[in-house]
């Protein structure tokens, strides 16, 4: 899923929820945007994460995992393991800031 569609899915207030690569670097829920003040240099134009950002895989890590069933098949029921974690995609600005 593009940054534009999942803005506009959040905009309108719609919950979505998507599956995404390992190596995708993502920061933390609570992530906040700041305004960093340099020593020297141009002044920056734009806000920073107030944290760096992981991959999210290992941010996985460190969730809790629960085994969950979805269905029976024919050898018994259909089950494996799952975690849900809160993440904000390391994308770049929203198209409103651009």
């Amino acid at each position: 899923m593009g940054a534009e569609f999942r803005q506009a899915l959040s905009a309108r207030g719609l919950a979505w929820a998507v599956g995404i690569p390992r190596h995708q670097k993502v920061y933390p829920r609570d992530v906040e945007l700041v305004f960093p003040i340099g020593g020297r240099g141009r002044p920056r134009k734009r806000h920073v994460p107030n944290v760096r950002s992981t991959s999210a895989e290992d941010m996985v890590t460190q969730a809790k995992w629960r085994m969950l069933a979805w269905r029976k098949g024919t050898k018994g029921p259909l089950k494996a393991r799952f975690a849900a974690v809160r993440v904000r995609v390391a994308d770049g600005a929203a198209a409103t800031d651009r």
